[in-house]
């Protein structure tokens, strides 16, 4: 890792964004990333920075009606945009040490891949992860209920949190990337193989995963806590199967992304 300088005189050499829905690995993929030589260490979600890309797309919704008295061109408002991003990636980066490589992730950001892609050239990467959407909302039912209350995850919700998933790979998956953008499915990141394929799409040797969760810990305690996070890799489920009822409203609504990944329906 370099030298740490600030946000001015410093800038990654390239940037990784870890994506994926919500309960799918992503905060293991962004641990994992962050083991090898020349990453960032493990650190908390950027989610500050979607709502930059927002700003972006609201810019281009309203172009006629309000950017445009602004800007010459689209260009030049992408320009500035481009800009703003950079210099929060900077800062972001200097004061984790100014690694050649700076991982970071979100979430939520998944969906304005695109958008990103759009903004910035090859300096910027994205990583999508995807998990049996079975999986994702069982897992996303357990937080539902620690905050409020056994039994009120009900099929409204399933169909709410698969709707979610279906939106956040499709818009992903379809943006123009130029190669910039590797997509593997959760239950792969115990392979080795599939290790050394992100591995060597990030540009790193490989990872050391004794190093996992260097850094930044999760907070015991917190309603998106998981027992496996400080733990070694495990996909394993540790919760018990959806109803079958669920589980077929979720194959009819995720088929397409499920297709994608070769996930099969468990109802």
């Amino acid at each position: 890792m370099g030298a740490r300088m600030d946000g001015e005189t410093y800038t990654p050499e390239q940037v990784i964004f870890v994506g994926g829905a919500p309960r799918s690995g992503t905060t293991l993929t962004h641990a994992l990333i962050c083991t090898a030589e020349d990453v960032c260490d493990y650190h908390a979600e950027i989610s500050f920075y979607r709502y930059l890309i927002q700003a972006y797309e609201h810019g281009l919704t309203y172009w006629s009606v309000h950017t445009e008295a602004f800007f010459e061109t689209q260009d030049g408002f992408r320009d500035l945009v481009r800009e703003l991003s950079m210099t929060t990636l900077r800062r972001a980066g200097a004061h984790l040490g100014s690694p050649k490589i700076l991982c970071v992730k979100d979430p939520m950001l998944t969906p304005k891949f695109p958008k990103v892609a759009e903004i910035h050239g090859p300096e910027v990467r994205f990583v999508t992860v995807a998990r049996h959407p079975d999986d994702v909302v069982r897992s996303r039912q357990e937080i539902h209920e620690k905050t409020h209350g056994p039994g009120s995850f009900q099929a409204a919700q399933v169909q709410a949190v698969a709707q979610e998933y279906l939106q956040y790979y499709a818009l992903a998956l379809t943006g123009e990337y130029d190669g910039r953008h590797f997509s593997f499915c959760y239950e792969d990141i115990q392979n080795i193989e599939m290790q050394q394929r992100i591995a060597d799409f990030c540009g790193v040797p490989c990872f050391d995963t004794g190093k996992l969760w260097q850094g930044r810990q999760e907070k015991a305690g917190e309603a998106t806590h998981s027992p496996k996070y400080g733990q070694g890799i495990d996909t394993g489920s540790r919760l018990s199967a959806l109803p079958p009822e669920w589980s077929a409203l979720i194959a009819r609504i995720c088929g397409p992304v499920m297709e994608q990944y070769g996930y099969q329906p468990r109802a």
